[in-house]
């Protein structure tokens, strides 16, 4: 409607003519295109037909993979048979929920994803829609795509702490249903079925973003100095044993603080201590040690899906999603197959200049939130010792802080000017960037989407030459 407004010199159907006024005979054509394209809607009934659709071709152009509906308990399982064969090959994955993707608001995405090293990109390697969050909802999810992977695939799926090889450890947040649900998994092809906190403590990262996310939440954002509580409660991921984690965490509680106890609480759960530090888990350590502790993979996957949009029917979030990752996949094979980069890295010494001033502004504007934090008083040593070290550590610090500035000042005084233009440049460059990517998933949705209308329309030949012949 925007190209036909643009083509005759409006900007909108009045513009074009008086009798565009009245909306109702264009809405009528606009409702009849939606039924023409969609008869079956775009909601679960429409995904069910498609599946059904979808297995009359090769098996390595489907990408509903499996599907679930009972009238109330919904489970779409969702990837490419090009994907799955690349998790395989990892030690590790990340697992995420999304939200408020999908119009329905019980139904949600669970991601899963991770970074690839040698591409140096995230990848995702599959998508499961559900409309429920309990611990037997995640549990269910996780059969139905470890299923379709080991049949797809023909091919066991094996864990690291159940049959000596295979995936060693996940990454997540601190939602407890999630993680329930994941040692009821794991669980279940246990052949000894230990419980799932014992699952958990063997294969549970937790997200270190969420974890900082939560210090905020409980202790609120400003002392983040290292005498404050804050920096005290961030300090659990770093204890050196168990009972270091334990003794910090009873220290926390004797605080005054309701919502710090609280927190506290929560981290003292064995289901989540194994996550948040070494020594509580039952991971290898040098497993550990080269996994990457956060979820931005799956972060990612989901900033892009919402380029497309949110509040979404159901299946044009599948279908989005089936760009995504069709493009996901295209890419890995490329940077395989023929070396391809993916994108283009300025190393020039001008962009390198830039990226090391832009650092810099972020190394000092941290420390200047440091020193404007308040400090905790519940943590400092009594009143007449607190004002001597107040006094001269006051001192020590504020010349540190008038010769660092100087030399800063000095230092930086020179490059100011010259890194601006830079910095613009680079910006302007990532935008462009950016507006491209964007504009390049939007031509391959509406290609996937003339392709549907084109299966449609096939469809219907079809039935209407089967009809013929019968009348006949």
């Amino acid at each position: 409607m925007q190209r036909f407004c643009t083509q005759h010199q409006g900007t909108s159907l009045a513009d074009v003519h008086q009798s565009f006024s009245n909306l109702d005979k264009i809405s009528a054509l606009i409702k009849k295109q939606r039924l023409l394209s969609y008869p079956f809607g775009q909601s679960i009934a429409a995904v069910i037909i498609l599946q059904c659709i979808a297995n009359a071709l090769l098996t390595y152009l489907q990408y509903i993979q499996g599907y679930y509906f009972d009238g109330i308990n919904l489970l779409v399982t969702c990837f490419f048979k090009e994907q799955v064969k690349i998790i395989l090959d990892r030690e590790s994955f990340e697992i995420d929920m999304g939200f408020k993707r999908v119009r329905d608001k019980d139904i949600n995405e669970i991601v899963f994803a991770a970074y690839l090293p040698e591409n140096e990109k995230i990848f995702t390697f599959a998508r499961v829609f559900i409309n429920a969050q309990s611990s037997t909802a995640y549990t269910k999810a996780f059969e139905a795509l470890f299923g379709l992977l080991s049949s797809k695939l023909e091919r066991e799926i094996r864990w690291k702490h159940l049959h000596g090889t295979g995936f060693a450890c996940i990454v997540t947040d601190m939602d407890r249903g999630q993680l329930q649900g994941w040692g009821q998994y794991l669980s279940q092809i246990d052949g000894s079925h230990r419980p799932w906190e014992w699952q958990a403590r063997n294969t549970v990262m937790l997200c270190y973003i969420h974890f900082k996310r939560s210090i905020d939440r409980a202790a609120g954002t400003s002392g983040h100095n290292t005498n404050s509580i804050h920096a005290r409660m961030g300090e659990l991921v770093r204890c050196e044993s168990q009972a270091d984690y334990f003794q910090l965490c009873n220290e926390l509680i004797s605080t005054s603080s309701e919502s710090v106890k609280e927190w506290t609480r929560h981290k003292m759960q064995p289901s989540i201590a194994c996550g948040l530090n070494k020594h509580c888990s039952m991971i290898a350590s040098e497993v550990w040690e080269r996994t990457r502790n956060h979820t931005n993979a799956t972060e990612q996957t989901r900033f892009k899906s919402n380029s497309f949009g949110r509040q979404l029917p159901l299946l044009r979030a599948i279908h989005s999603s089936q760009i995504l990752d069709k493009y996901d996949v295209d890419r890995y094979n490329s940077r395989a197959g023929y070396g391809i980069s993916l994108s283009w890295r300025n190393t020039s010494l001008s962009e390198r200049f830039a990226e090391a001033i832009r650092r810099d502004r972020s190394r000092r504007r941290e420390s200047e939130d440091d020193n404007d934090g308040s400090v905790d008083t519940e943590l400092l040593p009594p009143e007449p010792q607190r004002r001597r070290v107040s006094r001269s550590s006051s001192s020590r610090s504020s010349s540190t802080r008038r010769r660092g500035s100087a030399q800063r000042d000095t230092s930086l005084a020179l490059c100011r000017m010259a890194s601006e233009n830079i910095l613009n440049q680079s910006q302007e460059r990532q935008d462009m960037e950016l507006d491209q990517t964007e504009k390049q998933l939007r031509i391959e949705l509406m290609r996937e989407e003339l392709r549907q209308k084109r299966l449609e329309n096939d469809r219907r030949e079809l039935e209407n030459q089967s009809l013929s012949r019968g009348l006949e």
